[in-house]
């Protein structure tokens, strides 16, 4: 059975956020992991927060299996999107989500992490999640709703880290070959 990943892109998505995840899923279907990924986003092409653009492949809508939703200095705006919210929301009891970083305030914002869950995110933005009844920690937290990172380590490693924890729940067997292609020791 081939899983779907559906990856949430937006206007001002950390670069590194997004690249560290994305790029051993991929990897991983690559050394025969049975993924489908893709990119999702309220319009067809984003610019990141470094001003690259990237492609959206779809629009919003549809299941999913996994979502997985990078940060980035655009983040908040994403947060308070209807569609976003709308998308996410609905797929909340059908998909696993995890999220990079201030992508925890958007997955708040939904109401897929529920008010009194905590979740990781970056240290300047945890009023934020705060304020949506989430409480914010650093990380690599695992509830029942999602997976989070953040906090003091730097953007690449951190997005490694849920990618790590990603592929060990959908894929398990592909692990260690993405992580020996990619020339990192696991973590």
């Amino acid at each position: 059975m081939t899983l779907t990943v559906d990856v949430l892109v937006y206007d001002g998505v950390n670069d590194l956020d997004l690249a560290g995840v994305v790029t051993p899923v991929h990897m991983a279907s690559d050394v025969g992991a049975p993924l489908d990924l893709a990119m999702r986003g309220i319009s067809p092409t984003i610019r990141t927060s470094a001003g690259l653009v990237v492609n959206a492949v779809g629009r919003l809508g549809g299941t999913c299996d996994v979502v997985v939703v990078p940060g980035g200095r655009g983040a908040h705006g994403a947060a308070e999107d209807p569609d976003i919210r709308a998308w996410l929301a609905g797929l909340s009891g059908r998909s696993s989500f995890y999220a990079v970083c201030s992508g925890s305030l958007i997955l708040a914002r939904a109401g897929v992490i529920p008010a009194g869950t905590g979740a990781a995110i970056h240290g300047d933005k945890r009023d934020l999640l705060n304020a949506a009844g989430v409480v914010p920690g650093s990380g690599l937290l695992i509830t029942e709703s999602a997976v989070t990172v953040g906090g003091v380590a730097h953007a690449s490693p951190k997005s490694l880290r849920l990618a790590h924890q990603l592929l060990r729940h959908i894929a398990p067997e592909h692990v260690s070959a993405v992580w020996a292609r990619m020339e990192l020791l696991e973590p």
